[in-house]
């Protein structure tokens, strides 16, 4: 769909310091656990703090995220909450790929 497109080049193009994936990475590797399920959970984390911070933003009614506009001062509220509910379910959906019951138990 061309918004869920559209508004994932905004959240990529308004970064963070994206500091929680580096940390699952860094932790994993001091571990040495695998990478590519490393790279999944470094990714499931993102994706529920970004949902998080756009469901914020909407409580919020916030205008700027990360010194940018925020995704519900240029699309609706509505669209917004279906994103931030989008990236929640593509997270849960990595978490049960994994097939991992102790996360899906702890995240659930």
């Amino acid at each position: 769909v061309e918004v869920i497109d559209q508004i994932a080049d905004h959240l990529i193009r308004t970064k963070g310091k994206r500091l929680r994936p580096a940390l699952v990475l860094l932790s994993a590797s001091v571990y040495g656990k695998s990478c590519f399920d490393s790279l999944r959970t470094a990714a499931i984390i993102e994706l529920i703090h970004t949902a998080t911070l756009v469901h914020d933003d909407v409580v919020d009614e916030a205008a700027v995220r990360r010194g940018e506009p925020s995704l519900n001062s240029i699309w609706d509220n509505h669209i917004s909450v279906l994103m931030g509910d989008f990236l929640l379910s593509k997270a849960l959906s990595l978490i049960v790929s994994m097939d991992v019951p102790d996360m899906m138990l702890k995240i659930s």
